[in-house]
């Protein structure tokens, strides 16, 4: 896993109920998770917050910045403090009863390593917030209190963890080209091996990025865009395999199209043929592995493409060129 989503990664693990063995304070506490890079408006202007987490039961907002290095953004952590809690409620479609007035805490997210220097970078933009500090084998709370008492209560001591985070998040708009075409990529290896005939490239963004439906429209849309040139290129690469048909329009998206599939043909052809996509998407795919705790499967998983891949990656360098030799 790519280090700067560990704090990130850390957090969403946090508010799941899953079933790895990592702890889940933010959901025992009752807090969910209800969007990432949220554009929120504060009395200073907008505000991009890294996580939205929402306690129904007390209707208190804990705003979640999260920090893989050294520095902060003095304007935003100010813009954090002030942030429109109504606003938030309006915008996220949260139902309150009682008449209750909702409220707001910023909470930052860093490592062991760092938490040093972001309390000191608080300190310099004139704020003073809860930092959870992500160790090897155990979370600490420093700076503010928390003010929700049922997750403070959660932080009272360290906290245990076995280790890195899951890997729930391992792609944003900064990532690499080679990061995209490594998610985008066993998905279609997976509509092969389903015998599908094709999938937009909505449904493949989905597919890739299980997370999607947590980021508002604006960023969705960018991630989405991203996948479809990833298919564009994979296709290209491929185009024994697939075709990339652009969106005709408005209402008529991108997809990808199986042209010939390996399950179509015998066992020996079938083996020849995923051989040839190995060899084709190797430069791409081999460059760099996203590495997730052994012990700790993603809370996204979905096994048929994990086993797709697994089988590509089980070809040896060797076979893939001799299963290519005379293809092209």
């Amino acid at each position: 896993m790519d280090q700067r989503f560990v704090p990130l990664n850390a957090l969403l693990a946090f508010c799941y109920p899953s079933q790895t063995s990592w702890p889940r304070p933010f959901f025992d506490a009752g807090f969910a998770l209800h969007s990432l890079e949220y554009p929120a408006d504060s009395s200073d202007g907008r505000v991009v917050i890294d996580a939205v987490t929402w306690s129904r039961t007390d209707t208190h907002f804990v705003l979640c910045e999260s920090k893989s290095g050294t520095n902060i953004d003095e304007v935003q952590a100010r813009r954090y403090e002030t942030v429109q809690t109504n606003t938030l409620v309006q915008m996220l479609g949260i139902t309150i009863s009682g008449g209750a007035m909702p409220d707001s805490q910023p909470l930052y997210v860093t490592t062991e390593d760092n938490f040093s220097r972001i309390e000191m970078g608080l300190s310099m933009a004139g704020v003073n917030y809860p930092i959870l500090a992500i160790g090897t084998n155990a979370v600490t709370r420093h700076g503010a209190p928390i003010a929700n008492r049922a997750l403070a209560e959660q932080f009272m001591s360290p906290l245990s963890i076995p280790g890195p985070p899951p890997g729930i998040i391992t792609i944003d708009l900064e990532s690499s080209n080679d990061e995209f075409d490594q998610i985008v990529q066993p998905c279609l290896v997976a509509l092969l091996a389903s015998h599908g005939q094709a999938v937009s490239i909505h449904k493949l963004a989905e597919e890739a990025i299980p997370s999607l439906p947590l980021y508002p429209n604006g960023y969705r849309n960018k991630l989405i865009r991203k996948i479809e040139d990833a298919a564009r290129r994979a296709a290209d690469a491929a185009s024994e395999n697939f075709i990339f048909a652009p969106r005709t329009g408005v209402n008529d998206g991108a997809s990808v199209r199986i042209v010939e599939s390996p399950e179509n043909l015998d066992p020996r052809g079938r083996t020849q043929s995923y051989q040839r996509l190995a060899a084709r998407f190797a430069p791409l795919s081999r460059r760099r592995r996203i590495v997730v705790a052994s012990n700790q499967p993603t809370l996204f998983d979905d096994a048929s493409y994990r086993q797709e891949l697994a089988e590509l990656d089980s070809i040896d360098e060797n076979d893939a060129e001799e299963g290519n030799d005379g293809s092209q």
